[in-house]
Order: structure tokens, then C-alpha cells, then sequence
């Protein structure tokens, strides 16, 4: 029998003396059964499976920023000036970003500095 996969913080007084740390195990149950199949004993393995779910966890996480730098690529198309593409980064950023100062200096090619906030 496969247990979902927990986390055991092993923090207690009885692991580690109390310096363990954090850890994903996987745990799964065999019975041990006579010749009647009645059973007579169990084995409990676990399994430290951290590096794989810390894995996955940075994949679904990567993932998730790609999938919002292509839907912001696409919005982005529909913009027609410079003002609308400085507004929509900034809104953006301040999503990610909700105590900061956005501020771009830009220079044209008569070396004009334009300040947007």
C-alpha cells in the first residue's frame, strides 16, 4: 500500500535531537501474511524523496513564470505606443514588485532624456 506523499519535519525531541530539518517521504505499507492470508506482521519503508519534489517544485515554478512572460509577450503585440508598453511594464512590475518606484529614463536619438514614473 502506497501513503500520499507527506512531509516530516523532523524538529522533534525524538529525531535528531531536535536539529533534523524538513523532508518530503514517501512511505509505503507491505503486510506480511501467513499461509491463510491472514497478516501476521507489517514492513513500513520510507523513502526521502526532498530532491525530487524540490525538483518538481522548481519546474512547476519556472514553468509558471515562462507561462506569464509568453501571455505578457502576447499582450504586449497588441500595444500601440510607447506610453501604453511603459504602462503596462509598470503594472506588471508593481504586481511583482508592490512596494517599489518604476521609473525608466529613456534617451531618443536627438539624446533627449525622457523620464516616465
Amino acid at each position: 500500500m502506497q501513503v500520499p506523499e507527506y512531509i516530516f519535519n523532523s524538529n522533534g525531541k525524538t529525531e535528531a535531537n531536535g536539529i533534523g530539518r524538513e523532508r518530503w517521504l514517501s512511505t509505503r505499507i507491505y503486510p506480511l501474511k501467513d499461509i491463510d492470508d491472514k497478516v501476521q506482521n507489517i514492513i513500513v519503508t520510507h523513502e526521502d524523496i526532498t530532491r525530487v519534489k524540490e525538483s518538481a517544485l522548481k519546474i512547476a515554478e519556472s514553468n509558471q513564470k515562462f507561462k506569464n512572460l509568453s501571455q505578457s509577450a502576447t499582450e504586449m503585440l497588441n500595444l500601440n505606443s510607447v506610453e501604453e508598453i511603459y504602462e503596462y511594464i509598470t503594472k506588471s512590475l508593481h504586481k511583482q514588485y508592490p512596494n517599489s518606484v518604476i521609473l525608466f529614463v529613456t534617451i531618443d536619438e536627438k539624446k533627449t532624456k525622457h523620464i516616465v514614473c
